[in-house]
């Protein structure tokens, strides 16, 4: 009970603090914060957030853990760790560690690939996700300083159970999973205000509709629709509300959503992170693809004809296209390499739009309408960090390993293992001088 208590009052402070720094737009930049009371009481709430960190591993190394943590562990289902209760309506939000951020996470993860699971090491990776959902990510370095004043712009969530804003869930299958990844001066900024608004947004708005669809006795095909219209004004509502709230008029991200809400799954992309749905039928080991997000790029027709329309440019620049424009002074501006984004408002008038493509997809079709195990449902999703060196059948073997083979490595192993592999052939184009930031996420859809 105590450590449920630290967790909980060390996930409020860490959102308390979070909320003061998006609010003043300088997450990391000293120079920019113009109330230097408020800039004191965020490190008096970092100082309490870092005292909680240390009372909760205190708590987690006591000698009643020991006895748990020192026995091999035969069944990961038994030392999983249940999330603890937050202030959240949606649920309790699993946010992506870094893998190289302290030696506690790294050992963890080591332990993890070469010793197996142990409640101690889990209890560690447990504010990422379980056996059944993860993220993990891994900052890039792009020049201007030492790796330890890098920012990681990408930003990832998974909530599952995914709840209503009235705190419960019409299905304990729903799971929401989105990956952010930002880009451009404070495109953390940007992400960051997009991983805590779109659930608790979805959340509210999923509410309302489950309400109105109760009067108004709606059938399935017609909440279908209803929720896919809900998915995308959920993210219209993040990129209008982060241009009144924010302080910043620059940067901003893409955003890929995928939403089950019972057998139904709900895809919504705006931008070139990629997420993927597929099936794994254990009998035979096939791996199918049944949905991949698209990659919103400006030389795309579609794209080009929306953006030239609106008086933007689309450029090719070294196999990219680039949206720009020409401001007062007849000077370039611009240069974003796609064509939906949340943010980014100086390019909105120039064809740029925060407008998802959204899809859904029947679990009882891709299932051949089986409900147990012979047909296993997961979605995974990654920025193109990872996704420049890790190709998609790698990407979908290594991420079913993680989830349904026994003898095979934990979720975060897999999810590590993948970044950690980009990171390689970052360094390989580029040594030292760039690489991108990693992401990824993973979850099963259980029907």
């Amino acid at each position: 009970k105590e450590v449920e208590q630290l967790r909980a009052q060390l996930d409020a402070a860490t959102k308390e603090s979070r909320d003061l720094q998006i609010s003043l737009g300088a997450d990391l930049k000293d120079a920019r914060w113009e109330n230097k009371s408020l800039k004191e009481e965020i490190e008096k709430l970092k100082e309490e957030v870092e005292d909680l960190r240390n009372k909760l591993k205190e708590k987690q190394s006591a000698p009643v853990m020991e006895e748990v943590s020192s026995a091999p562990v035969a069944d990961e289902t038994e030392v999983e760790v249940e999330p603890a209760t937050t202030g959240y309506v949606y649920g309790k939000p699993y946010l992506p560690l870094d893998i190289e951020e302290n030696d506690d996470i790294k050992n963890a993860l080591q332990a993890i690939e070469t010793e197996g699971l142990n409640a101690e090491n889990l209890q560690l990776l447990e504010p990422a996700g379980t056996a059944n959902a993860a993220t993990l990510t891994l900052t890039g370095y792009k020049g201007g300083g030492p790796a330890s004043k890098q920012v990681n712009q990408d930003r990832a969530v998974i909530v599952s159970p995914f709840l209503v804003a009235d705190g419960e869930s019409s299905s304990d299958n729903n799971r929401l999973m989105c990956v952010f990844d930002g880009h451009n001066a404070d495109g953390e900024i940007v992400s960051e205000f997009a991983t805590r608004a779109l659930p608790d947004i979805l959340s509210r708005k999923l509410k309302d509709l489950n309400e109105q669809a109760k009067d108004k006795k709606w059938d399935d095909a017609r909440m279908v629709e209803e929720t896919k219209t809900i998915l995308a004004a959920t993210f219209v509502e993040v990129h209008r509300t982060g241009q009144t709230e924010l302080a910043t008029d620059s940067g901003g991200c893409t955003a890929s959503v995928v939403l089950q809400l019972g057998d139904k799954v709900y895809i919504a992309n705006a931008g070139d992170t990629q997420s993927v749905v597929a099936t794994y039928t254990e009998e035979t080991g096939d791996i199918t693809v049944a949905y991949v997000t698209r990659e919103d790029t400006p030389d795309l027709d579609d794209e080009m004809e929306r953006i030239e329309k609106a008086g933007g440019i689309v450029q090719f620049v070294d196999g990219s296209s680039r949206v720009l424009f020409f401001d007062e002074n007849d000077v370039a501006r611009g240069g974003l390499a796609i064509s939906r984004a949340l943010g980014d408002w100086d390019l909105n008038d120039y064809g740029v739009i925060p407008d998802p493509i959204v899809d859904v997809i029947d679990l009882r079709d891709i299932t051949d309408g089986e409900t147990d195990s012979k047909v296993q449902v997961f979605a995974v999703a990654a920025s193109d960090g990872l996704l420049e060196f890790i190709d998609r059948s790698d990407f979908l073997c290594r991420t079913v390993e993680g989830l349904y083979v026994s003898d095979k490595p934990h979720i975060f192993d897999s999810i590590g293992g993948m970044i950690l592999d980009a990171k390689k052939g970052w360094f390989l184009e580029c040594g030292d001088e760039y690489r991108d930031d990693i992401t990824c996420a993973a979850t099963k859809l259980t029907l």
